[in-house]
């Protein structure tokens, strides 16, 4: 189970979170071109970063992040999921526990080709 935890939103889930930021730094964006674009705090956006860098889907390169071909893998099949609440129904699912070994699994099955 991971430690870290990336905090809760009452009006997005998390899973909707990475999308955002992945869909922004699809691209090349810089660190508060993807805070403000997905409207997140500084604490937060780096708690995100690092968990998707960390997973391969966000990459660093000179001061822009891009999203990697598992993070576009990640939007493609998160893009299927045919209900708008999809994110948040995961979210009950899980139980709304911080980045448990399950959550982490759920998200590894989304940018697996």
């Amino acid at each position: 189970m991971h430690k870290e935890s990336v905090p809760r939103s009452p009006y997005r889930s998390r899973m909707d979170i990475i999308a955002e930021i992945l869909k922004i730094a699809t691209s090349g964006a810089k660190k508060t071109q993807i805070m403000y674009g997905a409207n997140l705090s500084y604490k937060l956006l780096n708690a995100y970063i690092d968990l998707l860098t960390k997973e391969g889907s966000l990459t660093l390169q000179s001061d822009r992040y891009y999203t990697t071909e598992k993070g576009k893998i990640f939007l493609e099949n998160y893009g299927k999921l045919a209900q708008p609440k999809t994110g948040i129904e995961i979210e009950r699912k899980l139980k709304g526990k911080p980045l448990t070994a399950e959550f982490i699994e759920t998200y590894r099955k989304l940018i697996k080709p």
